[in-house]
């Protein structure tokens, strides 16, 4: 299937097949990924709640505005993979939720804007970074005692927080960063990476973040 997709209730993606977007989509209600690969490669989307929890969701080039929470794998494994466009979280983006596992893979021109929180690893949750730009209020990384983990090789990771003050280091070369704290949780980045204050990054669980 190539084109947009006009539904006033929600949609559920099922099956191993591929379903291709592109034009306008605007889903009422909730859009979820259960299996197979749903692709969208431009044009502008718009959806409630949206779910990858069995299978996966690819965004090559457009908008994705999402007026809800983006979670990737929540009962089971999910996997989110953005190269190019726009994605746009209103209430948060959860990477492994509950019992699930969730991998989110930015590359190449992405731009991932989260006015909210990045909960990363109530379950277990990856963030694979190699390019592109993400921009976040908070980084909570293992919620709920769960791994979480963010993998920065290349591209922009900006923490907001709700401070005046903006903090902008150089993390290269012979400088790796790493947060984590008793569970294993961590962040660590190999590029450039900026927050306003160092709260905004923050492990949960047992133990202190500690900055190597």
């Amino acid at each position: 299937m190539t084109g947009g997709i006009q539904a006033t209730s929600d949609v559920v993606k099922i099956g191993a097949g591929l379903m291709e977007l592109s034009g306008q989509s605007v889903i009422s209600g909730n859009l979820t990924v259960n299996a197979g690969t749903l692709s969208f490669i431009g044009g502008a989307m718009t959806t409630g709640n949206l779910v990858t929890d069995g299978g996966t969701m690819i965004v090559t080039g457009g908008t994705v505005n999402n007026s809800g929470v983006i979670t990737v794998g929540s009962a089971t494994a999910g996997t989110f993979t953005q190269s190019g466009g726009t994605v746009v979280p209103g209430l948060g983006l959860v990477v492994g939720a509950g019992v699930g596992t969730g991998v989110y893979n930015i590359s190449g021109s992405a731009q991932l804007n989260i006015g909210t929180s990045l909960y990363l690893g109530d379950g277990v949750g990856v963030i694979n970074q190699s390019g592109g730009t993400v921009n976040v209020g908070q980084l909570r990384i293992g919620t709920g005692g769960g791994t979480g983990i963010y993998n920065q090789n290349d591209g922009l990771l900006t923490v907001l927080g709700t401070g005046t003050r903006r903090r902008r280091q150089r993390l290269g070369g012979h400088l790796q960063p790493v947060w984590r704290d008793a569970h294993g949780q961590q962040f660590r980045s190999h590029r450039w990476f900026r927050l306003r204050r160092h709260r905004d990054v923050q492990p949960f669980g047992l133990g202190r973040a500690e900055c190597e």
